[in-house]
C-alpha cells in the first residue's frame, strides 16, 4: 500500500505542476507546444482546460490516496 501511496503522491505532484504552469503562464507554455494564442477567450480557455483539468485531476489523485477502493479506481 505503501508503494500505491508513493505512486499516486508523484503523479499528483507532477500533474499539479504541469495544471500550475499553464493557470499562471498559459502563453509561455502554449508557445512550448506552437499554439498561438490570438485572443483573450483563447488564453482563458488554454488557463481554465490545461489549468484547471491537471490540477482537478491532482486533487482526485489526492484524495484516492485515503481510501483504498479509490487508489484502486485512481490506478486504473
Amino acid at each position: 500500500m505503501l508503494f500505491i501511496r508513493v505512486l499516486l503522491a508523484g503523479q499528483a505532484l507532477l500533474w499539479f505542476g504541469v495544471g500550475l504552469a499553464y493557470f499562471v503562464q498559459p502563453e509561455a507554455m502554449a508557445n512550448l507546444t506552437g499554439m498561438l494564442l490570438m485572443s483573450p477567450a483563447a488564453v482563458t480557455d488554454v488557463r481554465a482546460y490545461y489549468g484547471g483539468l491537471p490540477i482537478g485531476l491532482a486533487a482526485y489523485l489526492l484524495l484516492a490516496m485515503s481510501r483504498v477502493d479509490a487508489a484502486r479506481a485512481a490506478l486504473t
